[in-house]
């Protein structure tokens, strides 16, 4: 529905004030302090994965830093330092995680109200740190489990970083000021303010030795090259445009790239130049961005956090635009949405291996992304898609408790389409309807109102064929229809792409009848042509069951009822007709035996396949339960009603998130269908999610993935739960390039993106969004070989493209593609639950993308 109201809404803010509060907590604390430790927490190590990993912390997670043990470790304050703790907080701790794996190996408990901020690690192993609330820096050493703190009045020690040397040079937030301290003496060696008044954040080292510093409130970023003493020392200001510098990092080859807090910017200064650039991230985050952590990998690309928008993202300055006055489409930008209100703060930093580490505040998390799917942006620009002049949709009603849409996109970049929408009937006439989508922009066409009748109105049976206008200048568009109803108590939805061509013959791998289940199926015969005597023939247990036969008019929409054809529970089906048309199967189900889900109400719709083939992919596929307590049964369903009436061999490779492949072998008699739970056959799984490439040798075949579910997922500190089922016929053949022209992203629905790459290769797939605002974004992500890979739409369009309270800006069409042209597999899973709206439905969708074929 498409004024669906919001539940549990994302929108989480954070004021500057809270980001900037000031106040000072400064201890009396005299001497050195050796306290012993406190083992928190430990776990044993798990095998590494290919995807991101997020592992809870014990406190509020800051500054990061790696070992040469392989080891991470985090400072965890027990407090929001901002720039020191409000009030006196308890004590905070320093955890010790497994760099691969992300395990956490302990946590040291600071001395009493002790609250570590950054950390470093020296090369013997010790682990320092400031506490800025106290005015301190400190030592861990792991061995021994013993703390050491070294107090500084009237100081506010923030980051800090070794000389070449082991010395360690910090900033002084208070003072605006960078501070030494020895380790070997155990003494701090004096402080040197920058020449311009400032507040000072940021330190690093460059590769050169050089130390760069990042002034808060000035123009200026500073640097010096470091000396035994502070005495003499002068600090060198370099002119920036921005005047929030927050914190700063150098590249391999010595460039100074530097956050720019509540200004939204990334800045540079070149290696050798007195010139700095400022990037305009803001552009692809939010006007009111907190642009904190920065590290840069071994490609180049620039990593960020954005706190307040809750994202992390990346900057490529190859494909970027460096003028902040200069208008830009932020192509070399991509962000990734973390969940609002965690706040990726100043805890970012990217190993040798190019993993990528950051830390959620106020989610008490840190998260570690691999190299296989660090999201970088498209180096080049790609074509708009797959589109089609006509589209073909068997099935639709309104009215009775139905709401049906007809969702259309347009990927051109520069055409408006002027489309024809043809309501066919099951009596009368055709109702023609007229839209005009601007360029790059989404559609929702809602059918009851076309057809004059509401929700509770007279229920009217309904195809419809969706047609690019002849005398309309763009090159295609991209159609589907969701649907969303209460039929007799069942309250739910369905979808489908919609098919582009008509055929004669159409293959169903179920027809589920009785028990709980009703299904139908529909007929689309277009205009213009002849009478179209259509037979539905069925099949199971290796025998041929009956048939049903209908006349359906040129123009008119027709129904076959399989209840009436005395079926069991599960049969396949061959329709056929004397003339060219559209076929399709909707099926509901009422408290039906979800395996693994256990007792579902629901409903689901597929078109036909137009033929049999000996290879299928499905990039979907979930078996199991997830971490907010959501429980799925996938099964498989193979059906072999060959004509030439011999067994079909099937492989089943199921491929999971890890990149290995897992064979099974199933035989399928003749005139027979195989329902294969994967739950239960899928022994032994290295992940829930799962795609699978189903082969056949022998007879020909056609597949079916039904999944039930009992879903629960969380975003922004609310949890989406949904009850239904879903049901998809195999995909055949990869291609390069897919449209989805469905999509929405507003309370109460979560939608999803799995990508499948069935070749021995990693893949970079690049991902297009737009809205019916006519908003674009576009990012990309790596995919490893023969590995499946999950894209949260619903987290990217809430942080990236939504407007709270505008419909229109959730409503988002996509366009999938990979940048090498290399092949893969794209299929989109929606969740929904409007559950206290006007029309409270719930259940499930999924989709595969249109791929010109």
């Amino acid at each position: 529905m498409r004024n669906r109201k919001i539940s549990g809404s994302s929108a989480f803010a954070v004021t500057k004030g809270t980001i900037l509060r000031i106040g000072m907590i400064i201890c009396s604390l005299l001497g050195a302090l050796t306290i012993g430790f406190t083992i928190v927490n430990q776990q044993h190590t798990q095998a590494a994965s290919d995807n991101p990993i997020t592992q809870k912390t014990s406190k509020q997670p800051w500054g990061e830093a790696f070992d040469g043990a392989g080891h991470l470790w985090i400072a965890e304050p027990d407090c929001d330092v901002s720039p020191v703790c409000s009030s006196p907080p308890a004590s905070g701790v320093i955890g010790e995680y497994d760099a691969t794996t992300l395990n956490k190996i302990m946590d040291f408990m600071a001395p009493a109200n002790v609250n570590p901020t950054f950390v470093a690690s020296d090369a013997q192993g010790a682990i320092w740190f400031t506490d800025p609330s106290h005015g301190l820096i400190g030592q861990l050493l792991p061995d021994k489990g013993t703390w050491t703190l070294y107090p500084l009045a009237n100081s506010t020690p923030y980051d800090l970083v070794f000389d070449e040397h082991g010395e360690i040079w910090y900033t002084d937030f208070q003072k605006g000021a960078v501070g030494l301290f020895d380790p070997a003496t155990k003494k701090f060696l004096g402080s040197v303010k920058t020449p311009t008044p400032s507040i000072v954040y940021g330190i690093t080292r460059g590769p050169d030795g050089t130390i760069w510093v990042a002034e808060n409130n000035t123009n200026f970023i500073a640097s010096f090259t470091p000396t035994a003493t502070t005495e003499g020392l002068t600090l060198h200001e370099h002119a920036v445009l921005t005047n929030q510098q927050h914190l700063i990092t150098t590249d391999k080859a010595g460039n100074v790239w530097f956050s720019t807090g509540f200004t939204g910017q990334i800045g540079e200064l070149p290696v050798g130049s007195s010139t700095a650039l400022t990037y305009c991230v803001s552009n692809a985050t939010s006007a009111d961005p907190h642009i904190s952590g920065i590290a840069v990998d071994s490609t180049g690309n620039v990593w960020f956090t954005d706190s307040l928008n809750a994202l992390i993202g990346t900057l490529n300055p190859k494909t970027y635009a460096n003028d902040c006055q200069v208008p830009n489409s932020s192509a070399g930008v991509t962000t990734i949405a973390v969940g609002a209100g965690t706040h990726p703060h100043d805890g970012l930093i990217i190993d040798t291996a190019d993993n990528v580490y950051f830390t959620q505040q106020f989610n008490n998390s840190v998260t570690r992304i691999p190299p296989t799917l660090v999201v970088t942006p498209p180096a080049t620009t790609l074509p708009p898609g797959p589109v089609a002049k006509t589209w073909y949709f068997a099935e639709g009603r309104v009215g009775a408790g139905f709401r049906e849409f007809i969702t259309i996109g347009n990927p051109s970049p520069s055409s408006k389409c002027t489309v024809d929408i043809i309501y066919l009937r099951e009596n009368g006439s055709p109702v023609p309807v007229q839209v005009n989508i601007g360029a790059a922009s989404r559609w929702t066409e809602e059918v009851g109102p076309d057809l004059k009748t509401a929700i509770n109105g007279p229920g009217i049976s309904v195809a419809t064929i969706v047609t690019n206008d002849p005398t309309s200048p763009c090159p295609g568009i991209t159609a589907e229809r969701p649907m969303y109803f209460n039929w007799h108590g069942d309250m739910s939805g369905s979808d489908v792409v919609g098919a582009t061509h008509t055929a004669g013959n159409f293959y169903f791998a179920d027809i589920p009848n009785g028990n709980g289940y009703t299904s139908f199926v529909t007929i689309l015969n277009p205009p213009g042509g002849q009478a179209a005597t259509v037979t539905t023939t069925y099949y199971a247990g290796g025998n041929k069951l009956g048939q049903q036969t209908l006349v359906v008019e040129p123009g008119m929409r027709g129904t076959i009822y399989p209840a009436q054809a005395n079926l069991p529970a599960h049969s396949s089906a061959v329709v056929t007709s004397t003339q060219p048309v559209v076929v399709e199967r909707p099926a509901y189900f009422m408290n039906v035996n979800g395996g693994f889900a256990g007792m579902i109400t629901g409903a689901s719709s597929v078109i036909g396949s137009q033929s049999l083939q000996h290879e299928w992919f499905l990039a979907e596929g979930y078996a199991g339960q997830n971490s907010s307590g959501g429980r799925t049964q996938e099964n498989l369903i193979l059906a072999n009603v060959d004509p030439n009436n011999m067994p079909a061999n099937v492989t089943i490779n199921l491929e999971y998130i890890d990149g290995s492949k897992h064979p099974f072998q199933v035989t399928v008699a003749p005139n027979s269908q195989v329902i294969w739970n994967v739950n239960q056959q899928g022994n032994s799984p290295p992940s829930n999610e799962v795609s699978a490439d189903i082969t056949s040798t022998g007879a020909g075949i056609v597949v079916m993935r039904q999944m039930y579910f009992s879903y629960a997922h969380t975003i922004a500190e609310s949890t989406l739960h949904a009850t239904g089922g879903t049901e998809a016929t195999g995909q055949i053949g990869s291609f390069s390039s897919y449209t989805f022209a469905e999509g929405y992203s507003a309370g109460g629905f979560n939608e999803w993106l799995t990508l499948q790459n069935p070749t021995n290769a990693a893949e970079t797939i690049t991902i297009t969004m737009i809205n019916s605002l006519g908003t674009v974004r576009t990012m990309a992500v790596t995919v490893g070989h023969n590995s499946r890979s999950t894209f949260d739409v619903t987290a990217y369009v809430r942080a990236n493209m939504a407007i709270v309270g505008n419909t229109k800006s959730y409503e988002v069409s996509m366009t999938v593609q990979s940048t090498s042209g290399a092949l893969f597999v794209a299929e989109r899973p929606m969740y929904f639950n409007t559950t206290g709206s006007s029309f409270p439905v719930q259940g499930g969708t999924d989709a595969f993308g249109y791929s010109g074929n």
